[in-house]
């Protein structure tokens, strides 16, 4: 090989390589908002809950306002009324207990 040709070579290898690494930056960057994004498209996928429906969390009747893509909203009612938002990322770590008066099951 001549050496223009090994010159070409190496920048080839070079400009890809940092390409390789820019998009990596990129997505380290936004790897927080990729996950929510993710864990909000499967939750809304994969739950059997609905909108406007109450749930059990820790204790206290919540009720399932919105999921968006990045949180989900409730509105917790025992006590003080108060909205909790949680990121998408954390809902797996949630324990949600459905009332089973409300959650029919279609024969």
């Amino acid at each position: 090989m001549d050496p223009s040709q090994i010159e070409k070579v190496v920048q080839a290898v070079t400009g890809w390589g940092a390409g390789l690494f820019v998009i990596g930056c990129i997505i380290l960057m936004f790897r927080s908002t990729i996950e929510n994004v993710v864990a909000g498209v499967l939750f809304k996928k994969g739950a059997e809950l609905q909108l406007d429906q109450t749930v059990l969390i820790s204790g206290r009747f919540a009720r399932l306002v919105r999921v968006g893509v990045l949180k989900t909203v409730f509105y917790m009612e025992n006590g003080l009324d108060s909205k909790m938002i949680v990121p998408n990322s954390q809902l797996v770590q949630l324990v949600l207990e459905v009332r089973l008066d409300q959650h029919k099951v279609k024969s």
